[in-house]
């Protein structure tokens, strides 16, 4: 019995370490990457030359990892994207659905408001005092972001626009 106890904490610390590429270093290639985080939820061109992988993780997602490398395919950063800074980063009226994927991955959600001619993607995090919340980004009939919101989910609707 204390094998078995023992063997699934060793395969589940395993297993965390890749959750967040804890391990890897600037310059590593695409493969040392994907041997220790998995195959990538999606893939984008930077328009730098180089290419961004995203690995959302968990149930419903609170985290998101970015990895980005360089045109030489090495490893330039490891991220975590899903918190306030990230958001803050979005440039209302200029950013468009493809700059916003590369900065946070795969949305959670998506709906579509034909009235308004608004699409909206959602992703979950963790804000600043550690609550479940959504960040709602909207973008207008053209693909340009319109407006970010952050709800917390545990609470009254509570908004907070970077417009």
């Amino acid at each position: 019995m204390k094998f078995l106890f023992v063997a699934i904490a060793v395969a589940s610390l395993s297993g965390c370490a890749s959750y967040s590429g804890r391990g890897l270093e600037n310059g590593a290639n695409r493969q040392e990457v994907q041997n220790l985080m998995g195959e990538a939820a999606a893939r984008y061109q930077d328009p730098t030359g180089g290419e961004v992988w995203a690995y959302p993780r968990g149930p419903r997602g609170l985290h998101s990892y970015m990895v980005r490398f360089d045109g030489q395919g090495r490893m330039r950063s490891i991220e975590q994207v899903l918190q306030e800074s990230s958001f803050a980063m979005i440039r209302i009226g200029q950013d468009r659905g493809d700059d916003v994927l590369r900065r946070l991955g795969p949305y959670w959600l998506a709906a579509d408001f034909p009235r308004q001619k608004e699409r909206v993607w959602t992703w979950r995090f963790r804000n600043a005092m550690a609550q479940s919340a959504q960040v709602h980004v909207t973008f207008d009939e053209s693909s340009v972001v319109k407006r970010v919101e952050q709800v917390a989910e545990d609470q009254e609707v509570r908004r907070r626009s970077f417009e």
